[in-house]
């Protein structure tokens, strides 16, 4: 799976959420998670792709499981440019696929995108 990442860091009176949203306490730590993707996978994968980020980033990280809030937008192929104003005919599969991704320690994946587009916050 290829990823393209853009992290932003904001001052905690800059945010804007209900700290009770649906039951779930939330605190000025939380973390929202905005992942574009190509339409198609199912709910169970995605429930799944929810569960596995919310238990690593916990385990790894120590952040609180009820402060992270992840939205999927998804979108069909057709609106994607990957470069030079058009969309490729044909995509060729590489990368790792999402099984891997979530088998793989967040701190790696981290660490991988870090050099072009920044760091994860320190906790």
């Amino acid at each position: 799976m290829t990823v393209f990442r853009s992290s932003t860091q904001h001052e905690k009176e800059d945010l804007i959420y209900d700290p009770e949203y649906l039951g779930i306490q939330r605190t000025n730590e939380i973390l929202f998670i905005q992942i574009t993707l190509n339409a198609g996978r199912t709910v169970e994968l995605k429930r799944a792709l929810y569960q596995t980020i919310a238990d690593r980033l916990h385990e790894q990280l120590v952040v609180r499981k009820e402060d992270v809030f992840i939205n999927l937008v998804e979108v069909t192929k057709e609106n994607w440019s990957y470069g030079n104003g058009n969309r490729p005919v044909r995509l060729r599969k590489e990368g790792m696929g999402w099984q891997r991704f979530c088998k793989e320690p967040i701190h790696r994946l981290a660490r991988r995108q870090d050099k072009h587009t920044g760091s994860l916050p320190d906790r």
